[in-house]
């Protein structure tokens, strides 16, 4: 591939990775992207159920998401598999017709989907990976092969995404607690320190962060950057995205941004497209 200088001006790619627990403002917040005149494509991965925070079809939005059937066994390999596939065609298709701006929602389902493929159906079904049903006894490095191949296989849908000819490409994520390696020995217990990463499993959930050139949190806090808001100023608990590791949130950031002491005191800026711009100009 090509090296090429790196120059003046702004990157014309941006890749944004906003994390959060359930009714943190995650898929919400998707309609702030909207922008008249710029297409903006929704793909929902296999598994995930929050579509009804997605927002309405019109012009310039379209969304696309699996459609779940109650007799459905949504934990075997069969299901898996074709759910995976079907993503795989949906994402080639809206490549091709090149949109402005490409969400894809809820990425642990589609590592979770595609890592169940990987270990024949074991993952989803809640079975010990270590276990050799072919030898019938265990083999101690069984489970850490497959998670071997679920990282390489799920870091080449990330590379697929940094690298498409699409403009913008944001995705969303579950988070969950994660211990703190300094505390590796005591890693399991009620005293070991634990921090919000995206919830995916092993080092990926740590190495996620780094493929994107932005990753906010998804929070409700009583604070925000904006001096004006009316919510903070009355502490109310408002809908924020947190851009600087503070508290229990690592990993959050954006790659060049010069940070103030006003920034460091309140963190948070309103869940919209707009406010990040104004907090991307500081690159």
């Amino acid at each position: 591939m090509p090296m090429v200088k790196r120059g003046t001006g702004e990157f014309t790619k941006l890749r944004l990775l906003i994390s959060g627990f359930s009714n943190s403002g995650k898929t919400h917040s998707i309609q702030t992207f909207a922008e008249e005149g710029k297409s903006l494509v929704i793909i929902v991965c296999p598994g995930e159920t929050g579509v009804r925070s997605l927002p309405e079809d019109s012009d310039t939005i379209s969304s696309y998401y699996s459609v779940m059937d109650s007799e459905d066994d949504m934990h075997s390999v069969e299901w898996s598999e074709q759910a995976v596939h079907d993503f795989n065609e949906t994402y080639k298709e809206v490549r091709k017709n090149k949109p402005d701006k490409l969400f894809i929602d809820g990425i642990h389902h589609l590592y979770h989907h595609n890592f169940n493929i990987i270990t024949g159906g074991q993952y989803l079904a809640g079975e010990e990976l270590n276990w050799d049903s072919t030898k019938g006894k265990v083999d101690p490095y069984r489970g850490a092969r497959f998670y071997s191949q679920g990282h390489t296989s799920f870091g080449q849908y990330l590379a697929a995404f940094y690298a498409s000819e699409i403009p913008f490409i944001g995705v969303t994520v579950l988070e969950d607690w994660q211990a703190a390696k300094t505390d590796s020995e005591r890693a399991g217990g009620m005293e070991a320190t634990r921090y919000l990463w995206p919830y995916l499993p092993g080092n990926m959930a740590t190495n996620v962060v780094s493929r994107f050139d932005v990753r906010v949190s998804a929070k409700l806090r009583v604070r925000c950057i904006h001096g004006s808001c009316e919510k903070s100023n009355d502490s109310e608990l408002h809908h924020v995205w947190q851009f600087l590791p503070r508290d229990e949130v690592m990993g959050v950031g954006i790659k060049g941004l010069k940070v103030t002491r006003a920034m460091e005191k309140a963190p948070w800026i309103h869940q919209t497209w707009p406010a990040l711009q104004n907090l991307m100009k500081r690159v």
